[in-house]
């Protein structure tokens, strides 16, 4: 290994990395290459090039952000169910590597370094293509599709054996009951988005924010395996096809309702501006992409889908949209303690571009409804 490539760590950090290796089953000799990898905000992540018998083989290894996910043995007991699951149908998925027996380890995919309280893991790297940024409609059809074969996939997988690792994660309405809450703690601090606080406040849409997780209680929509981080990125595209073949970045699998990542994904990437648009005039919900992600997540799921979840498809749009706002609004009133902020107010700008994306999705309501409608009856047709 490239002595150079650790000029910022000490002799016993080194020394620490190759311990956390060799916990792995890899040698020090078979390492060839270590290198930062800058994708993904949450967890500190390398790329391992190593030595074998086969030739040279890319792995990765990543320390989990604990701040974040504070269950680091259950979120990994979800991931192995979820990605043994795909395995056995021969689907494509992340492959972790396990510790070796004379570790101690509270669970096999895991190194843990008792002194730091810290959690590594290892897996191979996916030799594939993946896209950051959403250039053509088309894009969209593939985010539905990855996000349809992902949910299918995992359909026939009883999802009450994971953990909710993150509570609440898409619980609109709890998100918005502590969005009230820090309002009242902070009213200083209110007098900055009163419009924001406003919009949120309308009884109209006040009423709607528990709209999916009633459904969801009352048996109408499904409880399924969600990924709730449904960004392109995410998205494993086989270099050959330029198909949509699995999904990435599973921390935040958990049960939940597959339209939550619907909807996540209409937000991201139905969006003509970016959420760091300061001119909201750029800012639109765009239906032309939105035709596509429901193409894509039709086809793929009109064997599993049902009826009912079919009619909560635009729901899922608006809330996912506006369930941001809130979080963004949130986070600058509390003073920028989750998102953080290179600057005060800036998640106030982020929340008003949701809000303009917001108000661009209620503008084109029954556009959007009338997009599912066709696009279901078309799929079905086939």
């Amino acid at each position: 290994m490239a002595q150079e490539l650790f000029t910022a760590c000490s002799s016993e950090e080194l020394a620490q990395f190759y311990q956390i290796l060799h916990s792995f089953g890899i040698k020090d000799g078979h390492i060839v290459d270590v290198k930062p990898m800058k994708s993904g905000r949450l967890n500190k992540t390398f790329k391992i090039t190593i030595n074998t018998p086969d030739g040279f083989v890319s792995l990765v290894l990543q320390l989990i952000n604990t701040k974040v996910f504070k269950q680091p043995v259950q979120l990994m007991n979800n991931i192995i169910q979820v990605t043994k699951h795909i395995q056995q149908k021969g689907g494509t998925t992340i492959n972790f590597h396990a510790v070796g027996e004379s570790v101690p380890s509270p669970h096999r995919y895991l190194y843990v370094d008792e002194m730091e309280k810290a959690y590594y893991r290892l897996y191979d790297f996916i030799n594939a293509t993946f896209k950051n940024e959403v250039t053509s409609p088309y894009d969209m059809y593939t985010v539905g599709r990855g996000i349809g074969e992902f949910s299918k996939m995992l359909s026939d997988f009883d999802a009450s054996k994971l953990v909710e690792t993150i509570p609440d994660f898409h619980d609109t309405a709890k998100r918005y009951e502590h969005f009230v809450k820090t309002c009242e703690e902070n009213p200083e601090r209110c007098k900055t988005c009163q419009e924001e606080i406003n919009f949120l406040n309308a009884p109209e849409r006040v009423q709607k924010y528990g709209l999916l997780m009633e459904a969801l209680a009352l048996g109408i929509i499904l409880l399924r395996i969600a990924h709730n981080d449904p960004k392109l990125n995410n998205i494993i595209i086989c270099t050959e096809t330029g198909e949509a073949i699995g999904m990435i970045d599973l921390d935040t699998v958990m049960p939940g309702t597959v339209l939550s990542d619907f909807g996540d994904a209409a937000r991201f990437g139905c969006n003509t501006a970016s959420e760091e648009e300061k001119d909201l005039s750029k800012v639109s919900f765009s239906i032309e992409r939105f035709k596509e992600l429901t193409r894509g997540f039709l086809e793929s799921m009109k064997d599993v889908i049902t009826e009912e979840e079919v009619s909560y498809m635009a729901d899922a749009v608006w809330m996912l949209s506006i369930e941001l706002v809130i979080r963004f609004l949130d986070d600058h009133i509390a003073g920028n303690p989750y998102f953080g902020a290179d600057y005060d107010g800036q998640n106030l700008e982020r929340a008003r571009v949701q809000m303009k994306l917001v108000q661009s999705i209620e503008e084109q309501w029954d556009e959007i409804n009338q997009v599912i409608m066709n696009t279901w009856e078309e799929v079905n047709a086939k």
